[in-house]
This record gives structure tokens, sequence and C-alpha cells, in this order.
């Protein structure tokens, strides 16, 4: 069992973590609790092998696209750990 932590996050984004395994199945997920908060999720890895991460937006919080300055999600840099 490995603990995977946001521990900087943009503020102005609340992230939807994606757990997937080489094969594209996604294996575990996980909702920020709000707009730049960090958090965390418990994953069970039985099987060696790449695993990866993938991070979105949280539906409402807006998208990839942006008109006028650049959103802090788009420069702000995103720091985990994995225990």
């Amino acid at each position: 069992e490995h603990t995977f932590a946001l521990s900087q996050v943009p503020e102005d984004v609340k992230l939807l973590l994606h757990f997937v395994s080489s094969s594209g199945v996604d294996l575990a997920s996980a909702n920020a609790p709000n707009a730049g908060a960090t958090f965390s999720s418990t994953l069970d890895v039985t099987t060696a092998g790449r695993y990866f991460f993938s991070f979105a937006p949280a539906s409402g919080t807006g998208g990839a696209f942006f008109s006028g300055k650049r959103p802090d999600r788009f420069s702000t840099p995103y720091s985990f750990r994995i225990d």
C-alpha cells in the first residue's frame, strides 16, 4: 500500500487524480475537497510494473482553454510525494 500526496497545488483549480496501469486501466481516483487544496490518496499496488498519474480539473473548475491572463494552473508547479 502506498500513499500519493499532493503538497502543492495551484489555487485556482480543484483537481481530480487518476491512477492508471500501463494497460490504461483506471485503478483509483481521488478528488480534492476544494480549489487549491492539497490531498492524499492510498493506492494498493500488488504487481510490479509501470503506473501513471493523471491530473485533470474537476468538473466546473475550468479546463484547458482560457482567454486573457493565464490561469495559475498553467504556470504554478505541482508537488507530490509517493510513500
